[in-house]
């Protein structure tokens, strides 16, 4: 991460490279709306996730209404999670 960055995006950046050596099995990025620390952090989560191994991952922007679709996204999200759990588990 470019040493330009401060705060909060290279707090959840760095936190998500952590847990993905860490043998994680998934990553919600939940942030407010249009929160510019939050959209850079997804960018380079989405980026450094094809670098050092893809695991399910979840970017999640609220703005304090409710979205209709926000359970379906979190119950695929859980199904992608569960079934990178299991292929670690069966190696």
């Amino acid at each position: 991460v470019s040493n330009e960055y401060e705060g909060e995006a290279v707090l959840s950046t760095g936190k998500a490279v952590e847990y993905i050596e860490n043998g994680v099995s998934g990553i919600v990025n939940v942030m407010p709306l249009t929160c510019m620390p939050g959209t850079i952090a997804n960018a380079l989560i989405t980026r450094i996730r094809k670098q050092i191994g893809s695991k399910p991952f979840l970017a999640l922007a609220c703005d304090g209404q409710q979205e209709t679709g926000r359970f379906l996204r979190l119950e695929a999200f859980v199904h992608q999670a569960r079934e990178n759990m299991a292929s670690l588990q069966n190696r």
